[in-house]
């Protein structure tokens, strides 16, 4: 055995997912664009929006909600979001399927969802810009009725309302790896490319009389997400993961006790003591996650034992921002 098999099974003792909350990526002014200058869209303004992610690991439903947070336009008209862009853990989602859609005011939602389960492979079916290809892409059925800010007066088509605010979507999975992700696993899941930017999300606004589009992407591009390929069971070998991407950096926390905790300047999402067991080092420029494999002992013992999980990050040779990953949760089962 060697001494990197005998710390994951000694540490590492895997375990089964528990909800974990929302985890949420902000468009704001450190946006990336394309044809335009970083986040500003056409019309003058700064790109503003979030994609809150809310997963079920044991019913495989993720709950994505989107909201513009663009202040009223200048002039008058403010753009509306018809495209969300995210994605899942390369060969962890093989279908998809839109069970429903709703928003809290009057106007309710019409989109569609498309989904590639390989956005890796050719044909390419969901590509965005100059962001890559993704496995998931929301897209409004009509022009001009995409997701409004709850600060528009008026917007394409719509004039000056109602409109669609902060609508819902409820998306349910199948594949091989949907027991093992959590909400920030999504977040954190990077497009795929080799000579485009990988970011997390992209949202496509569109401007005016619904004649100008500009999509960005989110700038905070150091974020990671714990996560498990396979069935855990005393006896059984699975894939501890964390996704990430941009050369950013990733080192492995487990602890016995549940987070959030203050530690000198940082919030640690997982409790006291911690222990930080093993350095993936720097994510290469062609990949998006880093497995470990762990050896599960066949110990009746330890089923029910629960581990507490974290990636602490930082960008490539920035030793100023360090990030955490949220708590990834695991539960030895028995078999």
């Amino acid at each position: 055995m060697s001494a990197r098999t005998l710390a994951a099974s000694v540490f590492l003792s895997a375990g089964l997912a528990l909800a974990q909350g929302p985890s949420t990526v902000l468009i704001d002014s450190n946006a990336h664009g394309c044809a335009h200058q970083g986040a500003t869209l056409p019309n003058g303004q700064t790109a503003a929006a979030s994609v809150r992610f809310d997963y079920d690991a044991a019913t495989a439903i993720l709950q994505v909600t989107v909201k513009n947070l663009l202040a009223a336009g200048s002039p008058a008209t403010t753009p509306v979001i018809d495209e969300v862009f995210f994605n899942a853990p390369a060969e962890a989602v093989s279908s998809a399927t839109l069970i429903s859609q709703s928003a809290a005011g009057t106007v309710q939602p019409n989109f569609r969802l498309d989904f590639d389960d390989d956005s890796e492979s050719a044909p390419v079916l969901i590509s965005s810009s100059c962001f890559g290809e993704f496995n998931f892409c929301l897209v409004a059925q009509s022009n001009g009725s995409g997701v409004a800010s709850a600060q528009a007066t008026q917007t394409c088509e719509l004039g000056s309302g109602p409109f669609l605010l902060e609508p819902t979507f409820r998306i349910h999975l199948q594949g091989p790896g949907v027991h093992g992700l959590d909400s920030s696993s999504f977040a954190a899941a990077a497009s795929r490319s080799w000579s485009h930017r990988r970011v997390n999300i992209a949202a496509t606004f569109t401007d005016g009389n619904c004649s100008q589009r500009a999509t960005v992407a989110n700038g905070h591009e150091c974020n990671t997400a714990v996560f498990l390929r396979g069935t855990p069971r005393i006896g059984d070998a699975v894939q501890l993961c964390v996704a990430g991407n941009n050369q950013c950096r990733s080192f492995i926390g487990v602890s016995a006790t549940p987070g959030p905790e203050l530690f000198k300047d940082y919030i640690l999402p997982i409790g006291t003591p911690v222990l930080f067991t093993f350095d993936f080092g720097y994510f290469p420029q062609n990949a998006h996650e880093f497995q470990l494999p762990l050896q599960i002992p066949m110990d009746w013992g330890i089923i029910g034992l629960e581990l507490h999980w974290t990636s602490l990050t930082h960008a490539y040779e920035v030793f100023s921002d360090f990030r955490f990953a949220p708590a990834y949760t695991m539960t030895i089962t028995g078999i």
